[in-house]
């Protein structure tokens, strides 16, 4: 029976030797006429060879595709087909599937993000080794532990069937130019106990190996899931905060002097502004004129300074209100907006 799933596509046999039936290359490696050319295109047989290649070819006509891709085994493909898929992505699947499967859904694939475990862990302390209900579980996976990287500091973990609480606060990795300028961090109370303090990844999360940091979008999923223990979840609060590296005005670690100029200026006239008389000669005039040239001190705001000092000064107050001027001024002397000179005479 001439049929494509029997003998091929026979148009594409390009057999040698016109077999019915394409042959089995059993050869592991293939001539080249030249260095670094060979016009057949098949180098190594773990690469490619001719009888995978027509089955795939087979298969794509079979299915009236343009391509196929022959792997050797299930778990090989679905490997494969797992990489197609970035952080964010959302991926349905049976509950029934099969144990390979499971795994690396829940191990490999975590490479797309980071782990605080999440399981059963209060027999996993070693005073209960060979006692009943025992779990031998290795120490960056218990409970609280940034997986495959920390332990937790201590295990405050609750009877299995009481509710746990878990507090986390997670800073993502800073990227400047292509160029890792902060590795985030991971806080975690468990229980109301501290046992991940401000820890710095050294990678993404993934099962028995390091994978190093790299740059993914700055939003992806809460994933949960279960580690083969019984598990529910309840009253999740997922709050995002603000990342202090992207604090222009007020972060030592990030501050752009352009935007804190800005918004000293700013804070300067709302200041100036809410002063009545910037006249008038008061102790309380020169405090309130002294702040606002703490923030900026632009030629208005200095020429009104320097007025109100100089009709205090002609016609000062009691002892205690200057000295407690003074005490103001000293704070304008020590940041070098005023000179010494420029205070009251006591």
């Amino acid at each position: 029976v001439d049929t494509l799933c029997i003998h091929g596509d026979k148009h594409n046999n390009k057999d040698s030797n016109c077999a019915i039936s394409f042959p089995i290359y059993q050869t592991a490696s293939f001539s080249h006429l030249t260095p670094g050319h060979n016009p057949t295109g098949f180098d190594y047989s773990r690469e490619s060879n001719p009888t995978r290649r027509y089955l795939e070819e087979t298969l794509a006509a079979l299915e009236g595709a343009l391509d196929a891709v022959a792997f050797a085994s299930g778990m090989a493909a679905i490997s494969t087909f797992f990489e197609l898929f970035k952080p964010g992505d959302h991926i349905i699947v049976g509950e029934d599937l099969y144990g390979g499967v499971v795994r690396l859904i829940a191990q490999v694939s975590t490479k797309n993000g980071y782990e605080v475990q999440v399981l059963e862990s209060y027999y996993t302390s070693k005073d209960l080794d060979g006692k009943e209900g025992f779990v031998d579980n290795y120490a960056d996976g218990q409970a609280g532990s940034i997986y495959a990287e920390n332990p937790p500091a201590v295990n405050p973990a609750r009877k299995p069937g009481e509710w746990q609480v878990y507090d986390i606060v997670f800073h993502q990795p800073v990227w400047e130019g292509g160029k890792l300028v902060h590795p985030g961090s991971m806080t975690v109370f468990f229980n109301g106990v501290l046992v991940q303090d401000h820890w710095e990844m050294e990678g993404q999360t993934t099962h028995c190996r390091r994978r190093p940091l790299k740059h993914h979008p700055k939003k992806g999923p809460l994933n949960l899931q279960d580690h083969g223990c019984v598990v529910q979840f309840r009253n999740i609060w997922y709050r995002p905060i603000p990342s202090r590296w992207d604090n222009k005005t007020h972060s030592s670690m990030s501050a752009d002097p352009e935007a804190v100029m800005a918004l000293r200026r700013e804070t300067a006239a709302k200041l100036f502004a809410k002063i009545k008389d910037p006249k008038a000669a008061t102790a309380a005039n020169v405090n309130a004129l002294g702040e606002v040239i703490s923030y900026s001190c632009d030629a208005e705001y200095k020429a009104a300074f320097d007025a109100a000092l100089e009709a205090y000064r002609a016609k000062p107050g009691d002892k205690n209100e200057v000295h407690i001027l003074n005490k103001a001024l000293d704070v304008l002397v020590r940041n070098n907006v005023i000179p010494a000179s420029a205070k009251l005479k006591e």
